[in-house]
């Protein structure tokens, strides 16, 4: 919904523009937002499956690589984020946890890096 707010805002002109341009595969960028908004909350879901699969009574060694898989899937865009909110020269919540995760990593918290990256995405998405 959120290529369709930045096109239009009353309710005559969603209609417009879904008969123009949704339904005759006019490429806009509506559908690009969904899809993108749809491939963010599947690695979310993938990276939390992952986070409660390293809980898991196996080797140690398998529950730190699966931890670490699952902060790297969760904390891609964030990070992504914090260099452009950088290069815009902005400091928000990006960067903080741009920073804080890869603490985690270095005190040896790789669940730790995986939850905050985790939670923090899911606040966002919700």
């Amino acid at each position: 919904m959120r290529g369709l707010t930045t096109f239009c805002i009353r309710g005559d002109e969603v209609e417009e523009h879904n008969k123009k341009c949704c339904n005759e595969n006019i490429a806009c960028g509506c559908q690009e937002d969904r899809e993108g908004e749809m491939l963010g909350k599947v690695t979310l879901a993938i990276s939390a499956f992952l986070l409660a699969c390293s809980f898991l009574p196996v080797a140690v060694t398998a529950q730190v690589v699966i931890s670490i898989i699952s902060a790297l899937l969760a904390a891609y865009p964030i990070v992504i984020k914090a260099v452009g909110n950088l290069y815009k020269r902005r400091f928000d919540e990006n960067i903080l946890l741009a920073v804080s995760i890869p603490a985690a990593f270095a005190l040896g918290e790789m669940r730790e890096a995986a939850a905050i990256a985790i939670f923090f995405r899911l606040g966002d998405t919700l």
